[in-house]
């Protein structure tokens, strides 16, 4: 039966959608029997699934240009495939990519989770002034046109998660998904919206940042071609620390080794 696409807005046979896309699940069932660790903040317990979140939610055609205009290209952005990246003490730098792309790829999976009917991505919500000004609809009609949405409507930081104490090596943490939650983010108590998947903690300010304060912190720019995501520690946030420590003690040692405090 044709229902109404929530990009394009025509009538069309929904496909099986994905705001995480499917190409990280893959992977990660790939190399962990079929099954990924999913992992909610607040949550009291992990999640194996192969399921991969998705909800009939665009049309075929619509799912093609979301993957061929970000997707993919993005991706091999951050699995080190397109442009450079070189590792530096205090991050990653990404150089000759199309940053803009990279900021649309994050901006339409909060879009997606944020109009999926997966209980899932219920932590992807919108400042109560975006749906005053429907911005809902302005993210929408960006995505599908390719249009650069402004840093002052969504201001995006991305950081590569690392753990000093020795806890985690990058390949676990390249295979947890953590899906979207929300916090205030700084003195005024903005609206962010963070989730991690291949590795990296990404965070989308709303509204976003004003010029001044952007310059003083270390967001993606699109009027730039290098991204820097520095290191960022998982015992820093406490929102981090405490899903992990449950996967953990869960999934790795049955018990807790690792102080909580």
């Amino acid at each position: 039966m044709a229902k109404i696409c929530k990009l394009c807005d025509s009538a069309s046979q929904l496909q099986k959608s994905h705001a995480i896309p499917d190409s990280i699940f893959r992977r990660i069932f790939r190399a962990n029997s079929g099954k990924a660790i999913l992992l909610k903040t607040g949550a009291g317990d992990i999640q194996y699934t192969n399921d991969s979140l998705a909800t009939p939610q665009l049309c075929s055609k619509c799912e093609r240009l979301i993957n061929e205009n970000y997707e993919k290209y993005s991706i091999d952005i951050l699995r080190g495939g397109r442009g450079s990246a070189s590792e530096t003490s205090n991050g990653i730098t990404f150089s000759g990519i199309d940053v803009n792309k990279l900021r649309m790829f994050f901006i339409a999976i909060f879009w997606r989770a944020a109009n999926s009917t997966h209980t899932t991505y219920s932590g992807a919500v919108m400042p109560v002034e975006f749906y005053h000004k429907d911005v809902n609809k302005i993210l929408r009609k960006a995505i599908l046109t390719n249009t650069p949405v402004p840093s002052s409507t969504i201001s995006i930081k991305i950081q590569r998660l690392v753990d000093r104490s020795g806890g985690f090596d990058m390949k676990i943490l390249k295979s947890i998904i953590i899906t979207p939650f929300h916090r205030p983010y700084g003195a005024q108590k903005k609206v962010s919206v963070c989730f991690v998947m291949e590795g990296f903690l990404i965070t989308l300010i709303m509204p976003g940042l004003s010029f001044a304060a952007r310059k003083h912190e270390n967001l993606i720019n699109r009027n730039s071609n290098i991204v820097v995501a520095e290191f960022f520690d998982i015992f820093d946030d406490q929102a981090l620390k405490d899903a992990l420590l449950i996967f953990y003690d869960k999934a790795i040692t049955g018990q807790s080794k690792i102080q909580k405090s």
